[in-house]
């Protein structure tokens, strides 16, 4: 299982962010995703199983909480 980082541009509430995710991935597509929290500075670094990448940006889109960046590494984000 490969899983992709996500860069969310700018400072959110992580909890926010989580429950976003939660209503509209439901808690097996939250789960399928497994979704981690990385890096919490000034950009949010979610790391996310690659085959739910999409449903993901998608559920991001729907919040209008843009994504950044999508790398396979957090040094490609950088």
């Amino acid at each position: 299982m490969t899983t992709k980082k996500c860069s969310i541009n700018g400072k959110k509430n992580i909890d926010k962010i989580e429950k976003l995710l939660l209503k509209y991935l439901g808690v097996l597509g939250y789960a399928k995703a497994g979704i981690m929290f990385v890096k919490k500075d000034e950009n949010v670094i979610l790391a996310i199983n690659r085959s739910e990448l999409e449903k993901v940006k998608s559920a991001l889109a729907l919040s209008k909480i843009p994504v950044k960046k999508v790398s396979g590494t957090i040094k490609g984000l950088q």
